[in-house]
């Protein structure tokens, strides 16, 4: 399994701004790693179409490219 703690610091190395989604038990040692984030760079959103959305604005506003993450079945609500 991967390290959290290390695959969010090779995102952030990347260039990876931000993070948006949903908190998922699936993705529970990777969320908790997300929560010791700043709240400007981690945001909880309430569903995954939310975290996307977040996502292309966050590029728009700043060139950046953000993370959006959620479960596979996610994928059908985006």
């Amino acid at each position: 399994m991967i390290d959290p703690d290390r695959f969010i610091k090779f995102l952030i190395s990347k260039n990876i701004s931000c993070f948006y989604g949903v908190p998922d038990s699936l993705l529970k040692p990777f969320c908790r790693e997300l929560l010791d984030l700043p709240k400007d760079i981690h945001q909880i959103t309430t569903n995954e179409a939310n975290a996307i959305s977040s996502s292309i604005g966050n590029y728009l506003a700043t060139s950046k490219m953000a993370c959006a993450y959620f479960q596979n079945s996610g994928l059908g609500n985006t």
